[in-house]
């Protein structure tokens, strides 16, 4: 019986809110009670979009913060940058001189060499004229026609060496 109790109370509780809602009392309690909702609701969300726009300024904030940062190390860099840049012009420009002057040496020592093999040739042949006329240089006071007495000369005649 507890159970058929229970139930008729629920009932009757169930069908005197029902009741109240067809009057026209209990619909402006309703609307009322509607509006206040939709007025916390539209409070609530306002003080959300409030607290959001405050997170998004720390944001723009902080990121200003990260870009000036950023901006002032880029700054940096450029500079070293550029001042490493002069520094390999300077370098590639001296290396370049080096280059000139080392042709211009090189040019230089390849006449110089040129001009030894030309003196060493030049004496070479000097030398040669020499041994021939030493060959047939006779030292005696009896030599006929400067023609000495020696057995490798023997059938040969002498030629002015060119």
């Amino acid at each position: 019986m507890e159970w058929i109790s229970l139930l008729q109370t629920l009932g009757g509780i169930a069908g005197g809110l029902g009741i109240g809602m067809f009057t026209k009392s209990g619909r402006r309690k309703t609307k009322a009670d509607a509006d206040a909702r939709v007025a916390e609701a539209q409070k609530l969300m306002i003080e959300n979009y409030e607290a959001r726009i405050k997170d998004l300024h720390s944001s723009i904030e902080t990121l200003n913060k990260s870009e000036a940062h950023y901006i002032e190390r880029i700054s940096q860099q450029n500079h070293a940058l550029d001042s490493k840049t002069e520094q390999i012009r300077n370098l590639t420009q001296k290396v370049w001189d080096s280059e000139q002057e080392v042709n211009r040496v090189q040019d230089m020592l390849n006449e110089a060499n040129g001009r030894i093999t030309s003196l060493t040739e030049e004496r070479d042949e000097e030398r040669r004229q020499k041994e021939y006329y030493k060959m047939w240089h006779c030292r005696r006071d009896d030599c006929p026609n400067g023609i000495p007495p020696r057995d490798r000369l023997k059938g040969q005649k002498f030629k002015e060496p060119k």
